[in-house]
């Protein structure tokens, strides 16, 4: 009976990553949705500013007393988020929601891109589904009359936000998340506000 258990937590791990994988998914698809129609009742600068407001707000009680190196870190983490929510608030007001979705789910394609470049070998698939995912992008992205600008924008979204996942992960564990989370959403707040 304990060999059963034994191999059927991996299993299990393995199904529940599955499942937290797709719920990603569906929640990066939907944000350019969301934000797209919250920018048709008010300001992108607005909607921008209110987003990072509330979130700060809603976490600050459960953030402990940062430290010296989180305060820093979670300012200099809190400037490329800036950077990434601009550039994906500024694609939006001119790109489609649905092509606006594909560049936020590119961020993994980038990610992927950037490591094998960068740090890490990929197999032959990972590489072939990194150019497909890219060259897909390319073509949805230039095939209409949009403005190329949005499109650039997202693009801009997109390698940010891959950057920002790569320098996190050894930065991260350093951290309390809770606190970390807050001091970064604090600095998207303040700049979204200025």
């Amino acid at each position: 009976m304990d060999n059963f258990s034994n191999s059927a937590q991996p299993m299990q791990k393995h199904w529940l990553g599955l499942g937290f994988l797709a719920l990603m998914a569906l929640i990066l698809g939907t944000i350019p949705v969301a934000v797209k129609q919250a920018m048709l009742s008010i300001s992108p600068a607005l909607e921008f500013a209110l987003r990072f407001v509330i979130g700060a707000l809603v976490l600050t009680p459960f953030a402990r007393r940062p430290s010296l190196a989180l305060l820093r870190d979670g300012i200099g983490f809190g400037l490329l988020l800036t950077v990434i929510f601009a550039a994906a608030t500024i694609g939006l007001e001119t790109v489609a929601a649905n092509r606006a979705s594909f560049f936020f789910a590119l961020t993994m394609v980038f990610v992927t891109a950037f490591t094998m470049l960068f740090r890490e070998r990929r197999s032959w698939r990972q590489v072939w589904a990194t150019v497909l995912g890219f060259t897909g992008m390319v073509v949805m992205s230039w095939q209409t009359g949009e403005p190329v600008v949005g499109n650039i924008w997202l693009l801009v979204y997109g390698v940010a936000d891959a950057a920002y996942t790569i320098c996190l992960e050894p930065v991260a564990p350093r951290h309390e998340p809770i606190t970390f989370t807050v001091v970064q959403l604090w600095v998207v707040a303040f700049c979204g506000v200025s």
